[in-house]
């Protein structure tokens, strides 16, 4: 009876062990997005505090992790990630320069009407 026993247990922890060995590829990126996720959560709520929009404080995070998730594929050797996460980040960037050159030359050249001596 006891040497049944000890054989059952043997037997369940070869089982457990075998499938913790092949899952854990699975766990890692599990527990890499569950880190990228908090990442993502702390930087939003870091931006939202220094007075940004709700949307750009959800947005930017993810666009930036996407493209680190992307040339991490393209190093691997397969680049189709790259360009859904680099290309809306890169505008979001270019055009928060346009506008803000936009409002200053506005300003600049409405400053005469402002400004009354």
């Amino acid at each position: 009876m006891r040497e049944m026993k000890l054989a059952f247990a043997a037997i369940l922890l070869l089982s457990i062990s075998t499938i913790i060995f092949h899952l854990w590829p699975i766990l890692l990126c599990a527990l890499i997005l569950i880190g990228t996720l908090y990442l993502c959560f702390v930087a939003a709520s870091k931006m939202k505090q220094s007075g940004y929009s709700l949307m750009i404080c959800v947005t930017v995070p993810l666009l930036v992790t996407l493209v680190g998730f992307g040339v991490g594929f393209a190093y691997l050797g397969e680049p189709f990630l790259l360009p859904i996460g680099s290309i809306p980040l890169m505008s979001m960037v270019i055009y928060s320069q346009v506008q803000q050159r936009r409002l200053v030359a506005h300003y600049q050249r409405n400053i005469a009407q402002l400004v009354k001596p």
